[in-house]
C-alpha cells in the first residue's frame, strides 16, 4: 500500500500551485458536467428514436411479414459458385446478368416496403447507433490517472 502512496506522492508538482488551479479545476468540473448532459440528451434521444422505429414497425408489421418472400430470393452457396464460373467465362455477360437480378429483386422488395416501415427501420437504426455511442463514451477513462501521464485538468 505505502508503494501505490509514494507513487502517487511522485506525481504531484514540487512547485507550489499556480494561482489560477481552483479556476481551472472549476472549470474542468463545469465541462465534465456540460458532456455529460450532452451524453445524457443523445441516450435519451436514441431511446425516443429506437421506441419511435419500434412502435412504427410494430403498426406496420403485416407490411413486414409481406417482405420477408422478397428475402427468400437471396442467391444461396450454390448460385454464387455457378455465378463465379460464368464470370469466369463471360465476365461482361455475367456482371449483366447479375444487374438485372439485383435489379429485379430491389423491385420485388421495394414493392411490399411501405413509408412506415421504412422510417421505422430508420428510426430504430438511429437509436442503435446513439445507443452504441452512448456506451462507447462510457467506456471511455474519465480520469487523467488511466493513461500514467499525470494529473489533466
Amino acid at each position: 500500500m505505502n508503494d501505490r502512496m509514494d507513487e502517487l506522492l511522485s506525481r504531484l508538482p514540487s512547485e507550489p500551485p499556480t494561482s489560477d488551479l481552483a479556476a481551472r479545476i472549476v472549470q474542468a468540473v463545469s465541462q465534465r458536467r456540460q458532456a455529460r448532459r450532452r451524453w445524457r440528451r443523445v441516450g435519451l434521444a436514441a431511446l425516443a428514436s429506437g421506441l419511435g422505429g419500434f412502435v412504427l414497425l410494430l403498426s406496420s408489421w403485416s407490411e413486414a411479414i409481406g417482405v420477408l418472400p422478397a428475402a427468400g430470393s437471396l442467391p444461396d452457396a450454390s448460385s454464387l459458385s455457378q455465378w463465379i464460373t460464368a464470370f469466369l467465362a463471360a465476365p461482361q455477360e455475367a456482371l449483366v446478368d447479375l444487374a438485372d437480378s439485383a435489379i429485379a429483386w430491389e423491385a420485388a422488395l421495394s414493392e411490399g416496403i411501405g413509408v412506415l416501415l421504412l422510417l421505422g427501420i430508420v428510426l430504430l437504426t438511429v437509436g442503435a447507433c446513439g445507443g452504441l455511442a452512448r456506451l462507447l463514451v462510457r467506456a471511455a477513462p474519465r480520469n487523467g490517472y488511466s493513461h500514467g501521464k499525470g494529473v489533466h485538468v
